[in-house]
């Protein structure tokens, strides 16, 4: 959800007491490992591929494989581009994502 880490920032500047790495790593242990998208919010991405697709980045995290990733419990969504934003930097690393060049 564009916004929710910048957000986050920011609560965690003003209210955090733990290293934000370790408030985030749920999240990021998810975006490594994947998790089962729900018929609505498969439905959902689908339908932002066609308006966003053409935008710098956005294909490179939220097409992986070159499409919008299917609904249910047989196929796990990862976001591997987003699970290194971590390593990188925190919450400007996050929006400044891209995927490492092809060898």
């Amino acid at each position: 959800m564009p916004g929710c880490v910048d957000g986050w920032a920011e609560l965690h500047k003003k209210f955090g007491k733990l290293p934000l790495a370790r408030d985030l790593a749920p999240a990021i242990q998810f975006a490594k490992e994947g998790f089962p998208l729900s018929p609505v919010i498969a439905s959902d991405w689908g339908h932002s591929v066609a308006r966003f697709k053409d935008k710098p980045g956005f294909a490179d995290v939220f097409m992986p494989g070159g499409h919008a990733p299917p609904k249910g419990r047989s196929s796990r969504t990862r976001a591997r581009a987003l699970a290194r934003a971590d390593r990188r930097g925190g919450r400007d690393a996050y929006y400044k994502v891209r995927s490492p060049p092809s060898s």
